[in-house]
């Protein structure tokens, strides 16, 4: 079955420690009667990614920001301190279609773009102009990816990889829902690392332990249809951590916050007429890292 993007913001919370919907025409459907006992975390994690490979489409809004406390000299902050960069994204996705407004917020500059995908053609609009492309190769390299995470292996590795709970959660678009908040296990990770034949070094286990006390993850998955409503994730790094890579840092944060609506809405991609090679976006944007 292919799977759409709509399942990757939960399944990158697993993968990342260890698209999305189907091909197939049901929608969210009628409500079912909620149930009253919490399920365990990893029944409603392998039961929010299947519910997404039921329904066609969805509306999402993503904000991610990340704040860099940078070191002085002396080791304190220089004049202007903290560094935030703010992200947003929002548009719909279905298995073969996708929409994406972007904005980019930092150091008093603001950048805008819009993506469309069709298919496996990709379109970006970038300071008026538009840039577009077939990515049939990495559409590919996706669908062996997202094998890897399907509702099954999720229910497999979740608690393995995450421990935290599961209780009842606020009313998100009107529907009751329950809330998880977890971390990541460090020794869950390594054990399944060994399972799928990667021996981890001392160093690795160690920046392992310190990415497990960093990382925060919390959904909200409705009591009724099981479809992810929000996925929050959050990173903070002090410089205890951040001083074998990146010495000249005392904090480092970053938090992601995706919410999810509209399941089964229609969505519609018009291409531009005309449009530039990817390539040259590509060269326009990296020929200073050259």
């Amino acid at each position: 079955m292919r799977r759409s993007l709509l399942a990757l913001p939960l399944v990158l919370a697993v993968a990342t420690a260890l698209a999305g919907c189907g091909t197939g025409e049901t929608t969210a459907g009628a409500p079912a009667q909620a149930p009253s006992e919490p399920p365990a975390p990893g029944e409603l994690a392998a039961d929010a990614v299947a519910a997404l490979e039921r329904v066609t489409s969805a509306h999402y809004a993503l904000d991610a920001s990340l704040v860099v406390d940078p070191a002085g000299e002396a080791g304190g902050s220089p004049a202007g301190g903290e560094q935030p960069v703010e992200l947003h994204v929002e548009g719909d996705a279905s298995a073969d279609a996708g929409t994406a407004d972007i904005t980019v917020e930092a150091s008093g500059q603001r950048l805008a773009a819009k993506i469309l995908v069709r298919d496996t053609q990709f379109y970006v609009n970038f300071m008026g102009a538009w840039y577009g492309g077939d990515l049939s190769t990495y559409a590919d390299a996706r669908e062996e990816r997202s094998e890897l995470a399907t509702p099954e292996r999720v229910r497999e590795h979740f608690e393995e990889v995450f421990t935290g709970t599961v209780q009842a959660g606020p009313l998100m678009d009107g529907r009751p829902t329950w809330s998880y908040t977890g971390r990541l296990d460090s020794a869950g990770l390594v054990r399944l690392a060994d399972e799928y034949g990667r021996r981890l070094s001392e160093e690795e286990r160690a920046q392992l332990e310190e990415l497990a006390r960093a990382v925060e993850l919390r959904f909200l998955v409705g009591k009724e249809d099981a479809l992810p409503r929000r996925v929050e994730v959050e990173l903070t790094l002090g410089k205890g951590a951040l001083e074998r890579s990146f010495a000249l840092l005392n904090e480092l944060r970053a938090s992601v916050a995706l919410r999810l609506s509209d399941f089964g809405k229609a969505v519609e991609v018009d291409p531009p007429a005309e449009y530039r090679p990817l390539e040259e976006l590509a060269r326009q944007l990296f020929s200073g890292l050259a």
